[in-house]
């Protein structure tokens, strides 16, 4: 009966996981949206009036945020961070119509292995091995982490100040680590112990807006359909290696085919020009 109670756990935590990057996707969407409008403003010499998609963005983006956190309260992190891949779908979707940002063959086919990937690596999961308890000194480990963003953020700062064209790539790549990061934190924040659940709930809190801030860092200063897959390949590529090496998570050979066409499919979009079809819509 137990066993039977935690794969309905697992379950529901997954389609709870499913709805957060849905959200994500459309959120990130919106962020980009309103921060083009509010850029052409700025230009024109406006005050910024045309800030509500940005407003409507970051709700959603806190709603991403609670629902993922409720989903890794039950499920591992090597089921829940290949969603990234599906929400990038429905971002670059989003980018097209909306944005009007281009996509390419290349684009359209990293999309496909993004699908192909993500179902094997669900339908070859354990659902009944989903429960977490202790680890041995994660805070050390993830103490070891943290130069890792810095870093990048001090790489994404210099590439902004000398306009780099990659800047928008780089910075999409750092939010990608601080969201791999605010995703081991939530899931770390559901070991039944008080002062760990306390620690890393406020590190997720913390690397949520870091991760935030780099977006919108990226956004304004790349197309979206690059800085999101660069975010995307990098959190989910990271968030697996530290759930592995942090949290003992295991992976079998079927998921590990799976991530084979993720990864690579997410590839592909980041490699896209990211060029606009035309300006974005008023």
């Amino acid at each position: 009966m137990a066993l039977i109670t935690e794969t309905w756990l697992t379950i529901s935590g997954f389609c709870i996981g499913i709805c957060a990057y849905a959200a994500q996707s459309i959120g990130k969407g919106l962020h980009k949206l309103g921060i083009n409008k509010m850029l052409m403003e700025a230009g024109m010499g406006h005050k910024l009036k045309r800030s509500g998609p940005w407003i409507v963005g970051t709700f959603l983006m806190v709603v991403y945020m609670v629902l993922q956190w409720l989903a890794l309260l039950v499920v591992p992190v090597n089921l829940i961070a290949p969603l990234d891949g599906l929400s990038l779908v429905i971002l670059l979707a989003f980018s097209r119509r909306v944005l009007r940002e281009s996509l390419t063959p290349r684009g359209i086919a990293g999309v496909l292995l993004v699908i192909f990937g993500t179902v094997i690596s669900a339908i070859a999961f354990d659902w009944n091995g989903a429960s977490i308890m202790a680890m041995p000194n994660p805070v050390a480990l993830f103490t070891i982490t943290i130069p890792v963003p810095v870093g990048g953020c001090i790489v994404v700062a210099i590439l902004v100040k000398i306009k780099s064209r990659a800047s928008g790539a780089m910075a999409g790549m750092v939010a990608g680590i601080l969201i791999a990061m605010e995703t081991i934190s939530k899931r770390i924040s559901a070991v039944p112990d008080p002062g760990t659940t306390a620690t890393f709930s406020i590190l997720a809190i913390v690397y949520a807006g870091s991760s935030l801030v780099m977006n919108q860092v990226g956004y304004a200063n790349g197309a979206a359909n690059v800085v999101v897959p660069c975010a995307t390949s990098t959190s989910v590529m990271v968030a697996i290696i530290l759930g592995l090496g942090m949290l003992g998570e295991t992976i079998n050979a079927v998921q590990v085919i799976g991530m084979g066409f993720i990864i690579p499919g997410i590839i592909l979009l980041a490699m896209m020009v990211g060029t606009p079809v035309h300006d974005a819509p008023p």
